[in-house]
């Protein structure tokens, strides 16, 4: 293996330049870093583009865990933002229910 003035590796080896990530012409790490994905759609991005490569199934498996945990998390985002804005909506109005999302009512 050598060192490219770059400071990247030439050669594929199991750590750096696996075959299974560099099948096209762009390394996947590469993509991932460029979209700026986060932990759970990066590895969504990794599992799916390898599965042909590597472990088939299993790492579609493995992406569709990923994507299932980052729509929870995303969901539970937006539950609190709408709750947190309908709260402080009935505050404004004075409005015992919530005016935006009807889902619950608001203590006073």
């Amino acid at each position: 293996m050598v060192e490219k003035e770059d400071g990247k590796c030439e050669g594929v080896s199991n750590v750096n330049h696996p075959k299974h990530y560099n099948f096209g012409k762009i390394e996947v790490i590469d993509a991932i870093e460029d979209w700026g994905c986060g932990f759970h759609d990066g590895n969504v991005v990794k599992y799916v583009a390898r599965y042909k490569y590597k472990n088939g199934l299993e790492d579609l498996k493995k992406a569709r865990w990923y994507l299932d945990r980052l729509i929870e998390i995303i969901s539970n985002e937006e539950v609190r933002i709408i709750k947190y804005y309908c709260d402080a909506l009935s505050v404004i109005t004075e409005q015992a229910s919530c005016n935006i999302c009807g889902n619950h009512r608001i203590e006073k």
